[in-house]
């Protein structure tokens, strides 16, 4: 209901008003008496529904919008993951190898401890170390546990004697390789859920694990 005053006081008229009442005579339409007008256009639904419609069109887009921004992040971050995974996987099989070696030297060659080769390898070891520490910045018992199994077995290297049994020592390089592929696996597991592998959506699967295996 809309209500609209027209002030028609400007205009002049012959018989001096819009209307005159035949009973009293009085003149509507001026200045002392002015008309209103009342117009009642209803409700009009085609505008309300073109509203509506509208609002729910911006609704979707900002939320497709939203979504495609958090998938373009979590696809930045699984990138993130695998390069972190690569360089894990590149150290922790170098660190390895060289504690091999410098474990089979220290028992194998007498004199060895010392020497210029054995400086060389132990400089490469501590090298690999610090990588790894730094690899693994996080303050969790996985972490820990990894860097407290590798100063045991650099310890355990550097104490070796020569002809000096060293099972112990490749038994603890063992359960380390196998400390460092746990922390791979939570990493991929991380992926893995960036990316949406194996999630619902409304009961279906989008994307399946097992079928990127089988291809």
């Amino acid at each position: 209901m809309s209500k609209v005053e027209l002030d028609i006081s400007g205009l002049k008229f012959t018989s001096g008003g819009l209307s005159v009442s035949n009973s009293t005579g009085q003149v509507a339409g001026t200045k002392e008496l002015p008309i209103y007008m009342e117009v009642d256009t209803g409700i009009d639904y085609a505008a309300v529904v073109t509203g509506v419609a509208g609002l729910v069109v911006a609704i979707m887009v900002a939320r497709f919008t939203m979504g495609v921004q958090r998938n373009q992040i979590q696809a930045n971050v699984s990138t993130l993951r695998h390069h972190w995974m690569t360089e894990l996987r590149s150290c922790s099989s170098e660190l390895l190898q060289t504690m091999s070696v410098l474990t089979n030297h220290m028992k194998q060659v007498e004199k060895y401890k010392g020497s210029p080769e054995y400086v060389e390898q132990m400089k490469v070891a501590i090298i690999l170390e610090n990588k790894v520490a730094l690899l693994l910045s996080r303050d969790d018992n996985r972490s820990k546990g990894i860097m407290d199994a590798i100063r045991h077995i650099m310890v355990s290297i550097n104490n070796l004697k020569h002809n000096q049994d060293n099972k112990s020592i490749f038994s603890s390089m063992n359960d380390l390789k196998h400390l460092f592929r746990a922390e791979l696996e939570s990493a991929w597991d991380d992926i893995k859920n960036d990316l949406g592998i194996n999630r619902k959506y409304l009961g279906i699967r989008l994307v399946s694990e097992k079928k990127n295996k089988d291809k």
